[in-house]
């Protein structure tokens, strides 16, 4: 997955800030292995460079850091993988779950954070408004449940989540509008394109 966020934050009290986050990752269809790159820039000086590759152990997950620095970090207990992430939390929604506590792992903080998430998942609904034409044909029949995750400090759920992102999630793993609300600020974003991938043939490996 390639993602690119561009941000110009203008407090009225100074200069405007811009900022700009360049990521792209790949996940295992099982779980198994993690591999991410991400470049953060600020008023176009490089915050944040990091390139690792995070795979499964019986323990945990064993991360290969090739920047900032060279480095190997064993995380322990049970973690989630983003995409494994998303895929319980549709599970959840499917099975009338409202509220899903995991462990994720997503690069954060130079690629050794893991998060405690707490995913709020509301009820199911149809026909969601704002959608661009294409997505309305496209997921015509398909519910979505709007949903809110919040990103806590390890050991510290019970205290304000560093952000929460609030969307709205398919059955199918689409998501439609969405927001990221860091505390200071929110962000907020919809759907204004929307292209359906055809599915790739099986893989015999």
């Amino acid at each position: 997955m390639k993602l690119r966020q561009t941000n110009q934050l203008d407090t009225g009290e100074g200069p405007s800030v811009s900022s700009e986050m360049l990521s792209t990752s790949w996940e295992d269809g099982s779980a198994a292995a993690y591999r991410f790159k991400t470049l953060s820039r600020q008023q176009d000086e490089v915050k944040s460079d990091v390139d690792a590759t995070a795979t499964r152990t019986d323990t945990g997950l064993s991360v290969k850091i090739t920047k900032p620095r060279k480095a190997t970090v064993e995380l322990t207990g049970k973690i989630l993988l983003p995409t494994e992430h998303l895929q319980r939390v549709i599970a959840a929604a499917k099975a009338g779950e409202t509220v899903l506590e995991a462990r994720v792992f997503d690069g954060s903080d130079d690629g050794v954070k893991v998060f405690d998430t707490l995913a709020v998942i509301g009820r199911a609904a149809k026909d969601e408004p704002g959608l661009p034409e294409a997505a309305k044909v496209a997921l015509a029949g398909h519910t979505y449940h709007q949903t809110s995750v919040s990103y806590f400090e390890p050991g510290g759920s019970d205290q304000t989540p560093d952000y929460v992102m609030s969307f709205s999630l398919y059955d199918n793993g689409v998501i439609g509008a969405l927001s990221i609300d860091y505390n200071d600020f929110v962000l907020r974003g919809r759907m204004e394109q929307f292209e359906p991938l055809k599915a790739s043939a099986p893989c015999d490996k």
